[in-house]
Protein backbone atom coordinates (compact mmCIF):
# COMPACT_ATOMS: atom_id res chain seq x y z
CA UNK A 1 0.00 0.00 0.00
CA UNK A 2 2.87 2.38 0.70
CA UNK A 3 4.34 2.21 -2.66
CA UNK A 4 1.06 3.03 -4.13
CA UNK A 5 0.82 6.02 -2.27
CA UNK A 6 4.66 7.33 -3.74
CA UNK A 7 3.31 6.26 -7.11
CA UNK A 8 -0.18 8.46 -6.93
CA UNK A 9 2.34 11.43 -5.11
CA UNK A 10 4.38 10.84 -8.38
CA UNK A 11 1.90 11.32 -10.43
CA UNK A 12 -0.37 14.44 -8.63
CA UNK A 13 2.29 17.00 -8.21
CA UNK A 14 2.95 16.92 -11.73
CA UNK A 15 -0.90 17.49 -12.51
CA UNK A 16 -0.92 20.00 -9.26
CA UNK A 17 2.06 22.00 -10.40
CA UNK A 18 0.21 21.91 -14.60
CA UNK A 19 -2.71 23.94 -13.01
CA UNK A 20 -0.87 26.27 -10.89
CA UNK A 21 -1.64 29.74 -13.11
CA UNK A 22 1.35 31.21 -15.34
CA UNK A 23 0.84 34.77 -14.27
CA UNK A 24 0.75 33.62 -10.46
CA UNK A 25 4.33 32.36 -10.93
CA UNK A 26 5.14 35.59 -13.26
CA UNK A 27 3.67 37.92 -10.58
CA UNK A 28 5.63 36.33 -7.69
CA UNK A 29 8.50 38.27 -5.56
CA UNK A 30 11.75 35.80 -6.17
CA UNK A 31 12.79 34.04 -3.23
CA UNK A 32 16.56 33.43 -4.51
CA UNK A 33 18.69 34.77 -2.10
CA UNK A 34 20.76 36.09 -4.25
CA UNK A 35 18.92 38.06 -6.50
CA UNK A 36 17.81 39.52 -2.92
CA UNK A 37 20.70 39.98 -1.76
CA UNK A 38 22.78 41.80 -4.91
CA UNK A 39 20.14 41.96 -7.90
CA UNK A 40 21.99 40.19 -9.83
CA UNK A 41 20.18 36.27 -11.26
CA UNK A 42 21.95 33.12 -10.13
CA UNK A 43 22.20 30.43 -12.63
CA UNK A 44 18.83 29.03 -11.34
CA UNK A 45 16.62 32.15 -11.66
CA UNK A 46 13.84 31.24 -13.35
CA UNK A 47 13.97 27.81 -13.78
CA UNK A 48 10.38 27.06 -11.74
CA UNK A 49 9.20 29.68 -14.48
CA UNK A 50 10.90 27.70 -17.63
CA UNK A 51 10.07 24.48 -15.94
CA UNK A 52 6.66 25.31 -15.75
CA UNK A 53 6.20 26.66 -19.30
CA UNK A 54 7.97 23.42 -20.83
CA UNK A 55 5.02 21.42 -18.83
CA UNK A 56 2.87 23.43 -21.32
CA UNK A 57 5.14 22.77 -24.56
CA UNK A 58 5.83 26.65 -24.34
CA UNK A 59 9.59 25.44 -25.21
CA UNK A 60 10.71 29.32 -26.27
CA UNK A 61 9.21 30.82 -23.51
CA UNK A 62 10.58 28.37 -21.22
CA UNK A 63 13.88 29.13 -22.92
CA UNK A 64 13.97 32.74 -22.23
CA UNK A 65 13.26 32.35 -18.59
CA UNK A 66 16.50 29.94 -18.40
CA UNK A 67 18.45 28.60 -20.79
CA UNK A 68 19.24 25.74 -18.63
CA UNK A 69 15.43 24.23 -19.14
CA UNK A 70 17.11 22.56 -22.56
CA UNK A 71 19.44 20.33 -19.47
CA UNK A 72 17.17 20.30 -16.76
CA UNK A 73 13.42 19.72 -17.68
CA UNK A 74 14.57 16.35 -19.80
CA UNK A 75 16.88 15.34 -16.79
CA UNK A 76 13.67 16.03 -14.58
CA UNK A 77 11.41 14.26 -16.68
CA UNK A 78 14.20 11.37 -16.89
CA UNK A 79 14.01 11.31 -13.04
CA UNK A 80 10.58 11.40 -12.73
CA UNK A 81 9.75 8.59 -15.17
CA UNK A 82 12.40 6.23 -13.95
CA UNK A 83 11.45 6.79 -10.25
CA UNK A 84 7.90 5.84 -11.14
CA UNK A 85 8.88 2.50 -12.66
CA UNK A 86 11.57 1.84 -10.28
CA UNK A 87 8.53 1.88 -7.84
CA UNK A 88 6.23 -0.24 -9.95
CA UNK A 89 8.40 -2.69 -10.32
CA UNK A 90 9.50 -2.71 -6.02
CA UNK A 91 5.34 -2.87 -6.01
CA UNK A 92 5.34 -6.19 -8.21
CA UNK A 93 8.21 -7.69 -6.46
CA UNK A 94 5.83 -8.23 -3.51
Amino acid sequence: MKKFNKILVYITLPIIFWFIPANWLESSHSICVLKNLTGLECPGCGMTRAVHQAIHFNFSNAYDYNHLVAIVFPLLFYVWVTQIIKTMKLDHKK
